[in-house]
């Protein structure tokens, strides 16, 4: 995903989180972002899918762009929908103890979606942007409220209840510096894709079934300072948890793909199949490595398997990037 930014002049207390200053008598730095469309540097995980023309409506639901001081505080957040409507994100006060944000309409015009504009004071930033399918939380589980954090300790959490399980979607991230001076700046900025994807191919697989796929020590939140994944869901590995995980309907030659956060250490994929409410299959491929920008495909049986086998292949495929990864089960 390509972003325009363009940086123009403006001065602002720095203590002051909730919103631009507009006073007639100030220097202004307006900073805008153009990510209205991806650009040739992201290409379509999906086999055969090239996004480099796609509005970034079609490929993200939730976009928001923080700004960090030289000292890792946060400056100005805003939050933007595929409607066009912007948030900017405010001092809320505190809840137990932690200082938390909220939202509320900007006091400039409102922007097309994908088109980011904020107002800084001279100096030194670090700007963060997150472009997901999924809705997230920022510093917290929810997207209803928002923690203030210092950069080293901030980052995003897919939204979720009590239950932790895999719930990534397609997410698009970019972390980089500007320095706001007395010119005019433009800057053209690509957001990288963090997330990989599974693909699996159940090629016994029958109608009248329904398949359950859990994966076991998947992340749930990304870190902005090391932009890392981390948190690993605990639910997928809790049967109790499982009336929660997405009931897939059998057909013959299954395929079934999903979006994968944690991209750093090999996870466990149980897929398992019901009939009439009862378990009659079940299989686990252990240790499968995912890749940003990248398909891991597994391919298999679910009611038979070779002697000695796990029953899957597995593959990487960057056909995300362009290539792929196979794993047979």
């Amino acid at each position: 995903m390509i972003l325009c930014l363009f940086l123009v002049s403006c001065k602002k207390d720095q203590d002051v989180i909730s919103r631009p200053q507009k006073e007639a008598d100030q220097k202004k730095y307006e900073v805008a972002f153009n990510a209205s469309d991806f650009g040739q540097q992201v290409s379509g995980i999906a086999k055969g899918n090239n996004i480099s023309d796609a509005p970034l409506a079609e490929m993200a639901d939730y976009f928001i762009y923080f700004a960090y001081n030289s000292a890792g505080e946060q400056v100005t957040g805003i939050r933007q929908f595929p409607d066009g409507s912007t948030r900017v994100i405010v001092r809320a006060g505190t809840n137990d103890g932690v200082e938390i944000d909220a939202e509320e309409v900007p006091p400039y015009e409102a922007t097309p979606y994908g088109y980011i504009k904020d107002f800084l004071a001279p100096g030194e930033y670090t700007i963060v942007m997150l472009a997901s399918k999924a809705q997230f939380g920022i510093n917290w589980y929810n997207s209803s409220e928002y923690r203030l954090l210092p950069l080293n300790e901030a980052g995003f959490t897919y939204e979720r209840g009590l239950i932790s399980i895999s719930r990534a979607k397609d997410t698009f991230f970019k972390k980089f510096k500007v320095t706001v001076g007395e010119t005019n700046q433009m800057h053209n900025v690509v957001l990288d894709r963090i997330v990989g994807k599974a693909e699996i191919h159940v090629l016994d697989s029958k109608p009248g079934t329904t398949f359950k796929f859990l994966f076991v020590r998947e992340n749930e939140s990304f870190s902005f300072d090391n932009e890392l994944p981390e948190a690993t869901t605990t639910g997928d590995s809790d049967p109790d948890n499982e009336q929660y995980v997405e009931s897939i309907v059998g057909e013959e030659n299954l395929t079934y793909s999903k979006f994968v956060l944690n991209t750093v250490n090999p996870l466990d994929i149980v897929i398992k199949v019901y009939e009439n409410g009862t378990l009659t299959a079940s299989k686990t491929i252990k240790d499968v490595r995912f890749y940003k920008n990248k398909r891991t495909i597994l391919r298999g049986n679910i009611y038979t398997t070779q002697t000695n086998s796990t029953g899957f292949n597995v593959t990487v495929n960057d056909e995300f990037d362009s290539d792929s990864t196979v794993v047979t089960f």
